[in-house]
């Protein structure tokens, strides 16, 4: 009680004094009142001088600065609209009610366009009211096997392993001619990872534009290319003296960008058949049948749903396998970002948008860094294109933008229930501080001690105690630009998704004409494999391979001689 009177005492008796000498000038006479008010402003000043010897002059904070968001401010930034991603239910006033209902849109804060990221082991229910509560078309990247939680119409499965799942073949969204390069390099990114090198992204690239130049109409296929490099000699000789396209005077030529890349194998042969391995290496994965099954063929575009598409796509790996998946994954994603940002208007094929995209990510840790997303991140909301994610790890939320992400990228941070301690202060230092006026006891002499000292503090807008001790169902939202917002979390949906029952038309693409005719190679070959490679290298897993250390050594050169001796005999 005594460390609150210096709060409270001198600021309650002083109103108390101006009611009372307000009351005593009207019954009485102004003078009782002015005499009544002086003697209560004194009493509050000596409260207030005793509180702070007592108390071992303990501090007052007053905010400069409002800590939550005025909902006017919200409702003139379209915080309020129905049709944007839902973060959190809030009390809109006084008397409304924490509960929101998916249908009941008034009482749900709602950010319209940017990206959000929703932090914490109990946001799996925001996170699929979000997605379910979302007018637009929607993407699911369900590697968890959740998406079965979602409420969502007009529903196409990417599934391998399913019977009634849809295929989709990347290979096959590559442009033809002056885009066929860069097309290509995006697809190779994706699928190497965001740790790989430029070379060899550009080898894989090449590979890529090789076999479907080069391959059967049935083959142009990632499955295709893996079964076909299986034999790295032979497709490394052919690739270095392949033909890709007609000239105007009936010559078959090198593809430019291909025919530049071969100069440099050709002056060093050992690099280019390390760069081959790994592309090997990044497409084994298609060894896998379903996953080969599933891309065999183009019945739909992921940017289909900008426009005349479903108005639901998932992508969905076999139970346990997510991990085999996440690369291929970010490669579609890398493929969806390009065909919708390259113009506001309209995708890369022609056609006019008509429709907003959220592209909902339930884990990002499996996924890693997408291609194009940390150049086009920023601009992709004034393209239609939006992002949802889920995660529990700021580290990994922010490694789909690449090495250099960071949570800025996301214009809406949504907090759900308690959060890890490293977690907590990293959300904290993202939201910023709000200054406050710290009253503090003087020092020195008694008069110094009688006068308080002013000072201007800093003070964490969302501290991390709050962030730690937090209940499940509470939502600190983060706001850029706004502030901070604190409500509850949304009530999960029902679970319901309905299939899309409406017959498609397969998309068209620019690989269906025949294959351009094999190059002559008798009495064209690389040098041979220098003797210090492994016998067995380029194994299909990143294990290196029990015999490659014997074959490289002195008991290697021991066995391959025993094996000329031995042919020798024979």
């Amino acid at each position: 009680m005594i460390r609150a009177l210096h709060c409270f005492a001198t600021w309650a008796l002083i109103l108390l004094g101006l009611v009372v000498g307000t009351c005593c000038a009207a019954l009485w006479s102004p003078i009782a009142g002015i005499f009544g008010a002086i003697i209560d402003v004194l009493i509050g000043l000596v409260c207030a001088w005793i509180g702070w010897r007592i108390a071992g002059a303990p501090t007052l904070h007053v905010p400069i600065e409002e800590e939550r968001v005025r909902w006017d401010a919200l409702g003139d930034a379209g915080l309020w609209r129905g049709e944007g991603c839902a973060l959190g239910a809030v009390h809109r006033h006084a008397w409304s009610s924490w509960h929101a209902l998916l249908g009941k849109l008034p009482s749900t804060l709602f950010h319209p366009r940017g990206h959000r990221l929703m932090l914490g082991a109990a946001a799996d229910d925001t996170f699929f009211a979000a997605a379910s509560a979302w007018r637009h078309a929607l993407i699911y990247v369900d590697t968890r096997g959740t998406s079965e939680r979602l409420e969502r119409d007009d529903v196409v499965r990417f599934a391998p392993g399913r019977v009634d799942g849809a295929r989709i073949n990347p290979l096959l969204m590559i442009r033809r001619g002056p885009h066929a390069w860069r097309d290509a390099y995006i697809l190779a990114s994706g699928l190497l990872g965001a740790g790989a090198s430029g070379d060899a992204i550009a080898t894989l690239a090449a590979v890529l534009l090789d076999h479907l130049h080069t391959a059967a109409p049935e083959d142009r296929t990632l499955g295709g290319l893996r079964r076909r490099l299986l034999d790295r000699e032979t497709a490394l000789t052919a690739l270095v003296f392949a033909v890709h396209e007609k000239g105007r005077d009936g010559a078959w030529r090198s593809d430019p960008e291909i025919a530049r890349l071969m100069r440099f194998w050709r002056s060093d042969p050992a690099m280019a058949r390390l760069h081959l391995a790994t592309a090997a290496q990044a497409l084994a994965g298609f060894q896998d049948g379903r996953l080969a099954e599933a891309t065999s063929a183009l019945d739909l575009r992921l940017s289909d749903v900008a426009n005349v598409g479903p108005r639901t796509i998932i992508l969905e790996a076999p139970p346990g396998d997510a991990a085999r998946y996440g690369p291929f994954f970010a490669a579609l994603l890398g493929q969806l970002i390009s065909q919708l940002t390259d113009a506001v208007e309209t995708d890369v094929f022609g056609r006019r948008k008509t429709t907003r995209v959220l592209l909902a990510i339930d884990d990002p840790a499996l996924i890693g860094a997408i291609p194009l997303l940390a150049q086009r991140g920023a601009v992709a909301p004034r393209c239609g294109l939006e992002l949802l994610v889920r995660s529990e790890s700021a580290q990994r939320a922010v490694a789909l933008f690449g090495e250099g992400g960071t949570l800025e990228a996301y214009g809406a941070i949504a907090a759900i229930g308690p959060l890890r301690a490293d977690i907590a202060e990293i959300l904290s230092a993202h939201a910023g501080t709000r200054s406050v006026v710290r009253l503090r006891q003087g020092q020195g002499d008694w008069w110094s001690r009688l006068l308080p000292v002013v000072d201007l503090a800093a003070l964490p807008r969302l501290p991390v105690a709050r962030l730690r001790r937090d209940g499940d169902g509470e939502v600190n939202i983060v706001i850029a630009k706004f502030g901070l917002v604190r409500g509850r979390a949304l009530p999960a949906p029902t679970g319901c998704l309905r299939q899309s029952t409406e017959a498609r038309t397969p998309p068209p693409h620019d690989w269906t004409g025949a294959a351009a005719p094999a190059p002559v190679i008798e009495g064209k070959a690389l040098p041979v494999r220098p003797a210090s490679l492994p016998l067995f290298e380029g194994s299909e897993t990143k294990e290196p391979h029990i015999l490659a250390p014997l074959a490289a050594g002195a008991v290697g050169k021991k066995l391959r001689a025993g094996f000329r001796r031995g042919a020798r005999r024979t």
